[in-house]
């Protein structure tokens, strides 16, 4: 069944920080509460005390128990926020709407595109996983329109800035061992288009886990790119030699 979204609704909106803080009280306590130096600190203070005075009681012992539980859990939530996508799996289900493109594209881009393969609900996943990560990989090569609109995180104080990465949609059908980008750039971002190229298709790919599809660049014109990937140990649905 094929996902006929409105083009108007799979903009990807992307908030990306700035670098930027606002200074405020809630920021500094936290900073101070989440620090590994004040946490060590604690959990100094509070034995050297209680081994010094012999206290005994189990609640003296608490606190610096809790304050290495605590600090543990601080390194794990960091890690986590670290390698956390700027978008989610919700945005690529709703955004990545490759049916339905690929329904207005050109005929000659349409050639390219097998569509009658079977996809099943792992290769929609791919699919979407996929796009998080070329969402990532436009947003670090700066492939976006800036709205001019920013928020402030209330808790962290960080800045934030809205943005519109180069729409793009992903597919994928692992059994027959194809895939496919479409690139559509808006008209300020049709001069960085030359930018996503077959090496940047390849590392995304790879970052996801994908080593074995090559990928072919086709483009008849300056605002659509087609990606055709293909995992030469399955697919014969495409030859890139043109041969028969």
């Amino acid at each position: 069944m094929k996902n006929k979204k409105s083009r108007y609704n799979t903009a990807l909106r992307v908030w990306i920080p700035t670098g930027d803080y606002e200074v405020n009280g809630v920021r500094t306590v936290l900073r101070i509460l989440f620090s590994p130096i004040f946490q060590s600190l604690v959990v100094i203070i509070t034995t050297s005390i209680a081994i010094y005075f012999e206290l005994t009681a189990l609640w003296v012992w608490y606190i610096p128990v809790i304050t290495v539980i605590f600090a543990i859990a601080t390194i794990i939530v960091r890690r986590k926020l670290s390698n956390r996508p700027f978008v989610s799996e919700r945005q690529a289900r709703k955004c990545n709407a490759f049916d339905y493109e690929a329904d207005w594209i050109d005929n000659r881009y349409r050639f390219h595109i097998d569509s009658h393969v079977e996809r099943t609900q792992d290769d929609f996943s791919l699919s979407n996983t996929v796009y998080c990560q070329f969402a990532e990989t436009l947003i670090a090569l700066k492939v976006y329109d800036e709205t001019g609109y920013t928020k402030i995180k209330k808790l962290s104080g960080a800045e934030l800035s809205l943005v519109v990465p180069m729409e793009f949609h992903v597919d994928f059908a692992t059994n027959d061992g194809i895939g496919y980008v479409i690139l559509r750039p808006s008209v300020t971002l049709i001069s960085k288009l030359n930018m996503v190229d077959e090496r940047v298709v390849s590392h995304v790919l790879r970052e996801v886990g994908i080593i074995n599809y090559i990928v072919e660049r086709v483009s008849y014109d300056d605002d659509l790119v087609l990606f055709v990937l293909k995992d030469e140990t399955k697919s014969n649905a495409y030859n890139f030699c043109g041969g028969e």
